[in-house]
């Protein structure tokens, strides 16, 4: 828990100073576009929401690197909205290796995007009942 607030905090320092891309302020929710993609020819329909994204290195005295993605709108961070996301990485990796990764990240992942799909009836049947195995 202390961890998570440590995090909130320096994302909202960053926010707040925006690293000279003019940060907006206030409590904004991250930029998402929702639509509804139609997915086989079966009728089956599932709804996808994308945000913006960054990843920073965040350092702690105490701890290896923790990289945190940052949703950002029009190229600026927005403040954290309740939630904080970080990945934890391996034991001993260092600033370079996390500087590195996130450098990686933030020229190849842009985008966030949460895809939500009605069960089908297969999955549906799966978790009503154990499935006879052959030859038992």
């Amino acid at each position: 828990m202390a961890l998570r607030t440590q995090i909130t905090g320096i994302l909202n320092r960053l926010v707040g100073e925006g690293e000279g891309e003019g940060a907006e302020g206030g409590s904004a929710p991250a930029p998402a576009q929702a639509h509804v993609n139609p997915h086989g020819g079966n009728g089956d329909h599932r709804m996808t929401t994308q945000a913006d994204i960054q990843f920073r290195v965040l350092n702690y005295p105490d701890t290896d690197p923790v990289v945190a993605l940052v949703f950002v709108r029009d190229g600026n961070p927005l403040p954290p909205n309740g939630r904080v996301f970080t990945l934890e990485l391996s034991p001993g990796t260092t600033q370079l290796e996390a500087n590195t990764l996130v450098s990686l990240l933030n020229r190849r992942v842009v985008r966030l995007v949460e895809t939500r799909a009605a069960p089908s009836a297969r999955v549906e049947e799966a978790e009503a009942g154990p499935v006879a195995s052959v030859g038992s």
